[in-house]
């Protein structure tokens, strides 16, 4: 059963001083982890889809271990602070309560700074990689299309270049036009 969970249920903490702080400071680093991780996902379909050729260098098992290892790096770093944060205290005379140590203005600017690391950066990052995704992606359609209107536009001319003769790919493209 979680920590958490079975402090919840007992109303007080009864896994010591080192769990307390090991586990305040556990939570946020795998959440961390967590978010930056869809980051790194967003980076790499960007790349795959937006800029392909330099999206082959990025394709080895030794690349995806440094990313995944640069992902860990930033969570524990970004949240050495919480091995700081948590103390056991006593709560209600009965029994002890993993809290933070800090007066609530220190705690409240510390979650300001979580909110920023866990939230906008990762959220920043995804919106404008995959905003440039959906562009790279309208394009190349718009592409396809115009294409598609030239190559039509092509055998059109082709079919009405030669007068007399049995315009079969015509009469079927115009039927086809009808019924689109």
């Amino acid at each position: 059963m979680p920590p958490t969970l079975v402090s919840s249920l007992v109303y007080c903490w009864v896994f010591g001083d080192l769990l307390c702080k090991l586990l305040a400071y556990l939570q946020p680093v795998v959440v961390t982890a967590s978010a930056y991780t869809l980051a790194a996902i967003a980076l790499e379909r960007y790349y795959a889809i937006c800029k392909p050729l330099h999206s082959r260098i990025w394709h080895t098992r030794s690349h995806a271990f440094c990313v995944i290892g640069i992902v860990w790096l930033i969570s524990i770093i970004a949240n050495l602070f919480m091995l700081f944060m948590y103390e056991l205290r006593t709560y209600n005379r009965t029994g002890l309560n993993c809290a933070p140590k800090y007066k609530p203005i220190v705690h409240f600017g510390y979650q300001i700074y979580m909110t920023v690391v866990l939230l906008v950066i990762p959220l920043v990052l995804m919106t404008v990689l995959y905003g440039n995704v959906i562009k790279s992606l309208k394009s190349g359609l718009k592409m396809d299309i115009a294409a598609i209107e030239v190559a039509e536009n092509s055998m059109d001319r082709l079919d009405s270049a030669r007068p007399g003769k049995l315009r079969s790919s015509s009469l079927v493209t115009g039927k086809s036009r009808k019924m689109r």
